[in-house]
């Protein structure tokens, strides 16, 4: 059903459902798998493609919706979005309604952008509630085939470079692209710090720390004002911190200093797909403000290679790498070193920012799933409540604690 090929348009073979009729039924899913695999919707080691895998584990890995929408963003190189469409909810969890949603938006676009007929098409039960995967399945392959599909076609795993246009990266394309603007960028040097000049594995992970920083400070020109002036201060104190002429800052210190300013990421990262999805519409839609950021991101050799929706996420790559560099250097620091103690507090503060970051983001997600479900409700029209029985021929009233027998015909 799902081997691959080589053709002129594609580098994989669609799913080819009759020619595996009288296949055992096992091989059918696997098949499956493998090509979303190809795809790029499923990753290298996902479940559902091991050697002991069910088709239970890809149901389970398709029931939400959300790598359906990927797929049909991936089959069209970018062309049909869903991934920015106000119906489709990326982290739907266990909310029914979000998942069946994502399903209905799957559907839909298959019948209107890719042109498959309605007797292929699903309900969001045949996928949600398993009453009929075998359908999923066939719609798959009937997708695969299409025109559309084939004509963009998939590239091969070796040969994908970062080109994606959608709110939720994956994320090994989310690290090339924080690598190349973090780590990417002009080389600097301090010469006036003696313990960067040297080779030791603590004075490597300064180097980084000082590097890096001052990379992301550069990117921040053209994304958002105020975390450029938070960086900019941070990176001044962090240059004082590593200089061998001034000893009246430590770099653990800096970074306790600054963890309060940093909380505005918890916001930033709530808010942040919403910004993608903005400038997507941007770019689809107005001419003008398309070229003038055109204009700006080919003013850098290294941000002209993204989008800027790709761009606007590295700011949260960045923030939740504070930790890990500085539980390295504080791993990399002798037990008698003078900022040991300083240094792993700072770490711990930086761990406990990520971890807030995190809680903001799935509080802002919660509310953005609130108002989704509620903005989905029609007018309701309720019944009156019905009148109330009307009084037996023998009941019991209650007076002051005493419960009275009333006969039939005293009521």
């Amino acid at each position: 059903m799902l081997e691959a090929a080589v053709s002129l348009e594609m580098s994989e073979k669609p799913l080819d459902l009759e020619s595996v009729t009288h296949k055992k039924e096992d091989e059918v899913w696997r098949q499956c798998a493998e090509w979303l695999f190809r795809c790029r919707v499923l990753p290298a080691d996902h479940p559902a493609l091991s050697t002991d895998a069910n088709a239970l584990i890809l149901l389970q890995a398709l029931m939400n919706g959300v790598s359906l929408c990927h797929l049909l963003s991936n089959l069209s190189d970018g062309e049909v979005d869903p991934l920015t469409m106000k119906d489709f909810s990326p982290r739907p969890q266990q909310s029914q309604f979000l998942c069946c949603q994502n399903i209905r938006l799957f559907t839909h676009l298959c019948s209107d952008e890719f042109g498959i007929a309605n007797n292929y098409l699903i309900e969001p039960s045949d996928l949600y509630q398993a009453k009929n995967f075998g359908k999923v399945i066939e719609l798959l392959s009937v997708l695969s085939f299409c025109p559309r599909a084939q004509k963009t076609g998939i590239p091969d795993d070796m040969e994908i470079e970062a080109k994606s246009h959608y709110a939720d990266i994956d994320e090994c394309t989310k690290e090339m692209i924080y690598d190349t603007i973090v780590h990417g960028g002009p080389k600097i040097s301090h010469s006036s710090s003696a313990e960067e000049q040297s080779s030791t594995p603590r004075a490597c992970c300064i180097r980084e720390i000082v590097s890096t920083e001052k990379n992301y400070v550069d990117s921040l020109k053209m994304l958002l004002e105020d975390l450029h002036t938070i960086h900019r201060d941070l990176l001044s104190n962090i240059n004082l911190a590593t200089s061998s002429t001034v000893n009246f800052l430590r770099l653990g210190e800096v970074f306790i200093k600054v963890r309060d300013r940093l909380l505005i990421y918890g916001e930033y990262c709530g808010h942040l797909q919403k910004a993608q999805t903005l400038v997507t519409e941007i770019l689809r839609n107005d001419v003008e403000k398309k070229t003038k950021i055109e204009i700006c991101q080919s003013q850098s050799e290294n941000y002209s290679k993204f989008h800027l929706t790709e761009l606007l996420a590295v700011p949260i790559q960045r923030v939740l790498k504070y930790h890990l560099l500085l539980e390295q250097l504080w791993k990399l620091t002798d037990d008698d070193h003078p900022e040991k103690a300083e240094l792993a507090e700072s770490f711990g503060c930086m761990r406990e920012l990520a971890q807030t970051i995190n809680e903001v983001k799935r509080d802002l997600d919660t509310l953005s799933s609130i108002d989704q479900i509620q903005a989905s409700i029609v007018e309701i029209t309720l019944s009156p409540p019905p009148p109330p029985p009307r009084p037996s021929s023998s009941f019991s009233a209650v007076y002051h604690n005493t419960v009275t027998v009333v006969p039939p015909g005293l009521s």
